[in-house]
């Protein structure tokens, strides 16, 4: 896949550790398409601090 667009909001001050978490359903790679995933970004309270989208285009790979 070809990463097209990041964008990331922040929610609040991030201070001290922080983890990032994403989740996603394996997309259809049999046409191209472009496709949004998220990540959170929390702190070591479990706030969440920040959210990331990436716009992937995915698609068959070349033979």
């Amino acid at each position: 896949g070809i990463p097209v667009t990041l964008s990331i909001t922040y929610l609040k001050k991030a201070r001290g550790t922080l983890t990032a978490e994403a989740r996603c359903q394996i997309p259809d790679a049999s046409r191209e398409a472009e496709h949004d995933f998220e990540s959170v970004i929390s702190n070591a309270a479990g706030e969440v601090v920040a959210r990331a989208t990436v716009r992937w285009r995915i698609g068959p790979s070349a033979q």
